[in-house]
């Protein structure tokens, strides 16, 4: 009876179960290999959440990136509607100067008081002559009475670009630049960094607005000697009109500074930001389970196979 129980059993064991236990799919039921088990599938869902949250990055990155550059050129608008607006006001300035020296007797004869080209230019009705070193009254035609033919109106040119003392007067020709790092006006760049060189052919550029002084200049070149009450009060006017004019230099500096920073800055923003990686902390990981389990598995098989192996006594014995 006993070994007919046997025999039963012995029927009931398939070759299919025996085979099973050798294939790869084989899951090791120990301790340590269901924790690599465990640890593999850990390692799938945080790859897969670190995938998401790289790409959900990824997308947020550019929304913001989008947000500023929009920001950035709204005010960059903004800004060149406010320069265009005090150049207008400017130019108004300016012409009311100008009609007060043509229209006042005496004031465009009084070029005479600037010494300098460079105190000569500032007066629209002045001319600077070159070879003779005189400032006389004129326009960008040239003297009102030919004193010259070699002339200089509102630039300096006389002994090339090192003739330039100041920044705004260097860059106002064309064969000139002026080296921000102290360099001072010269007809070339390589002896400056290229982007501390203004050119008047560099757009975004401005002269520091300390060198905007030429009211000094003008006051103290050519001071206040008529008898004229009618001379007096236009030049008085002009000297207004001058200090308001350089107020809105002063202005439009700072604003052209302020957009060509803005500028620089979008430029910055629009260039390609590194992604966010957050699957390198995991790197390697599923490597190292593979192997944890292809350990255990390798382990396991053998001790399985001979307790199976042990657990089924041969018949012939049992006869």
């Amino acid at each position: 009876m006993f070994i007919i129980l046997l025999l039963h059993l012995s029927n009931g064991i398939s070759q299919s179960s025996f085979l099973s236990l050798s294939q790869p799919e084989y899951i090791p039921s120990t301790s340590s290999g269901a924790l690599a088990s465990g640890i593999h599938n850990i390692d799938n869902s945080i790859s897969d959440l670190s995938s998401q949250l790289s790409k959900s990055l990824q997308v947020l990155g550019l929304k913001i990136d989008f947000s500023i550059s929009t920001t950035t050129s709204a005010l960059i608008t903004l800004i060149s509607s406010e320069i265009s607006d005090k150049k207008a006001q400017l130019d108004s300035l300016n012409n009311q100067i100008h009609l007060l020296l043509h229209n006042t007797e005496g004031l465009y004869n009084r070029c005479s008081g600037f010494r300098t080209c460079d105190s000569c230019q500032y007066n629209p009705l002045c001319v600077w002559c070159d070879i003779e070193k005189l400032c006389v009254g004129g326009d960008a035609d040239g003297p009102f009475h030919g004193e010259c033919s070699n002339f200089s109106y509102q630039n300096c040119y006389t002994n090339g670009c090192k003739s330039y003392t100041r920044c705004r007067s260097c860059v106002g020709s064309l064969q000139c630049g002026w080296c921000l790092d102290g360099g001072g006006c010269s007809d070339t760049s390589d002896s400056c960094d290229y982007v501390l060189f203004i050119h008047s052919n560099s757009p975004g550029t401005v002269c520091p607005i300390e060198d905007v002084s030429y009211p000094e200049i003008y006051i103290n070149s050519n001071p206040t000697s008529s008898d004229y009450p009618e001379t007096l009060e236009a030049e008085k006017k002009v000297m207004e009109l001058r200090s308001d004019s350089v107020k809105l230099v002063q202005d439009i500096q700072e604003l052209e500074y302020a957009k060509a920073r803005l500028i620089a800055g979008l430029e910055e923003s629009n260039k390609k930001i590194p992604g966010i990686n957050v699957e390198d902390n995991n790197k390697g990981l599923e490597g190292r389970v593979g192997r944890l389990a292809a350990e255990e598995l390798s382990l396991s098989l053998p001790i399985e196979r001979k307790k199976n192996e042990e657990g089924i006594p041969e018949l012939e014995n049992l006869e």
